[in-house]
């Protein structure tokens, strides 16, 4: 009867031990904070939010001249997971950016009474409102940095003279 019993307990301590035997589990990143360049998400400095399968990202680089001249770039886009794990990450996004300037243009001209050129300076304002939707495939190539490139179709300029084009964009983020 001893024997049954202690044959018992080796038994289910073996398989016991063999029960709780754990899967490495994938803890997803919710804050990143990098670099980001897309000509219809923005190019900057850029933050992402992504608790859950949805997400969003601001970017923004504000370039201030003297005389009051500047180029800012501001981008807000909405992410998607589609597939994670724990090198990668295939996504969907929808961006749009806002690009506005105030810069002076140059044009020369040719004056032929004199058979001199000049230049006229003159100063132009321009805002254009881009838009796209895409997908977007982020790669964790160390252990808190991801490199992402995103692909899809863009609605530039919808503001004043609608075009539409393919579009990339690209950016490196620490993740924490």
């Amino acid at each position: 009867m001893k024997k049954i019993i202690l044959s018992l307990i080796v038994l289910a301590s073996v398989f016991n031990s063999v029960a709780q035997d754990e899967k490495e589990t994938f803890i997803s990143p919710k804050h990143f904070i990098g670099l980001h360049a897309g000509s219809t998400t923005g190019y900057g400095i850029s933050y992402r939010y992504w608790p859950t399968k949805f997400g969003g990202e601001i970017t923004s680089s504000p370039r201030f001249e003297r005389d009051g001249l500047y180029t800012v770039s501001t981008g807000l886009s909405f992410l998607y997971k589609l597939k994670e794990n724990k090198r990668y990450t295939i996504y969907s996004y929808v961006g749009n950016s806002l690009l506005a300037t105030k810069q002076n243009e140059y044009t020369s001209t040719f004056n032929q009474v004199t058979g001199t050129y000049f230049t006229i300076s003159t100063i132009e304002k321009r805002e254009e409102y881009n838009a796209s939707i895409g997908f977007g495939y982020k790669v964790n190539f160390w252990q808190n940095l991801d490199f992402n490139l995103q692909a899809g179709y863009g609605f530039y300029d919808l503001t004043n003279d609608l075009y539409t084009n393919f579009t990339g964009e690209i950016s490196m983020y620490y993740h924490f």
